[in-house]
């Protein structure tokens, strides 16, 4: 399998211990998808013809793309439903009980039973809705946003209130609240981006 250095599709894997099913990163049909319940993130990848798709850990990946050569593309093989080979030849298990770090712990390299009931991310992605031509549409930095977050304490809630025009674009400056009963005063506001990042 190869995937783009860019994707840290681990990002949006859940992290919540009790929701095993949901904190693999699911690789199938040439793409990579991972969700929290609350956010879904799908990436392109190329799965070989001796790939076995499936679940990987957010672990492994991470561990794969720090141990490939060049800055591009993280190679790792899906060797069957228990391993993963890294570029550097180590052996990483695709079940979560056998590697999951805590705090300052290596990451151990070692072969596990395969991971059991996962879903198949056919079922994850189909709550994706489908683009329709009325569909509003706003571009944002998401860095900006996250720094406006962070300027007015937000933690991690923020209300947007916005505008689309006859186009059904979103090209007005648009409000940002704090959400919750602590917000008091603080507001702020964030451009969108213009048609040419499309």
């Amino acid at each position: 399998m190869q995937i783009d250095k860019k994707f840290k599709i681990e990002c949006a894997a859940s992290k919540d211990k009790t929701r095993d099913d949901i904190r693999y990163i699911h690789v199938a049909e040439n793409r990579a998808t991972a969700t929290t319940g609350a956010m879904l993130a799908v990436v392109p990848c190329v799965v070989g013809a001796a790939d076995v798709p499936g679940p990987i850990t957010p672990d492994s990946l991470r561990y794969a793309r720090e141990h490939t050569l060049g800055d591009g593309v993280t190679n790792l093989y899906l060797k069957d439903e228990q391993v993963i080979v890294t570029e550097d030849a180590s052996e990483l298990s695709r079940n979560f009980s056998s590697h999951t770090k805590e705090g300052g712990e290596q990451l151990e390299l070692i072969r596990a039973d395969a991971p059991k009931n996962t879903p198949h991310e056919k079922a994850i992605v189909s709550v994706v809705p489908v683009v329709d031509a009325d569909d509003v549409v706003v571009m944002l930095n998401p860095s900006m946003l996250k720094d406006l977050a962070s300027a007015l304490g937000s933690g991690d809630q923020l209300i947007l209130r916005l505008k689309a025009d006859e186009d059904h674009r979103v090209r007005q400056c648009i409000r940002v609240d704090v959400f919750g009963e602590d917000a008091g005063n603080a507001y702020g506001a964030i451009m969108p981006l213009g048609d040419k990042h499309e």
